[in-house]
Formats: C-alpha cells, sequence, structure tokens
C-alpha cells in the first residue's frame, strides 16, 4: 500500500509533467495562447504555491502530515541580467524630459525631503 505522500507527489509529478507541454496563456481570456511552452521559472512557481500550500494544510491540522515536504521542486535556470553599459546609462538619463509631470513631481519630492521641519513645543497644554 502505498502512503498518502507519495500518492500525492506522484498527482504533482504529472502535473508538472502537463505543464512542460502547456501552451503560455492557455485558456487565457484576454491574451491568446502563445506558440511557446511555460518557462521552467514559472512552473517552478507553481510547485513552489502547492508545496506551500500543502505545508500550510499540515500547521493548521488539515492533514496529519506534510504530503509534498520530500518533493523537490523542478530546476530552473538562473536568468542572468546583463547591467546596463556606461553609455546606455548616459542616453537612459539624457532621454529624460525635464519638462514632464513625472519630473517635476520627481523634483518636488526631491525639495520636500532637504525641508526642515520648524521646531515644535513638547510641553502638554492643560
Amino acid at each position: 500500500m502505498e502512503s498518502s505522500s507519495h500518492v500525492c507527489c506522484g498527482v504533482v509529478r504529472g502535473y508538472i509533467l502537463y505543464l512542460r507541454h502547456r501552451p503560455e496563456f492557455h485558456g487565457h481570456p484576454y491574451t491568446p495562447e502563445q506558440n511557446v511552452t511555460l518557462s521552467p521559472q514559472t512552473i517552478r512557481g507553481h510547485i513552489r504555491a502547492l508545496k506551500a500550500f500543502s505545508t500550510w494544510l499540515y500547521l493548521e491540522g488539515y492533514t496529519t502530515e506534510n504530503r509534498l515536504k520530500n518533493l523537490k521542486l523542478p530546476k530552473a535556470p538562473a536568468k542572468i541580467v546583463e547591467p546596463l553599459s556606461p553609455d546606455e546609462i548616459k542616453r537612459s538619463v539624457a532621454s529624460i524630459n525635464k519638462n514632464s509631470p513625472v519630473d517635476r513631481l520627481q523634483d518636488t519630492a526631491e525639495d520636500t525631503n532637504n525641508m526642515k521641519l520648524p521646531s515644535v513645543s513638547r510641553q502638554m497644554t492643560p
């Protein structure tokens, strides 16, 4: 007889296989289905959420064991983000429109940060 955690992990492994072949935005009401499958990071996120839910069920007393405790998360490659080059930073800063409302709001915020508050009396009034 298989333990319930073994059966539950088997079901989730089947779900992982399903997700690996599922097109992006499948069944989405507003975005058309894409010709690419879900990313490994998305699949990992789905399984992480299931593991967290399983832990919550156990900690709250809904189950007698954490059925997904031994399930390993699927591997996902680390995304490497290339930093901007000094030239790209200069071009980005130069592209800021100094007359835009957003920029004026930023100037106002900076002015507010430099303000000094007036001294306040700490005496209690009767």
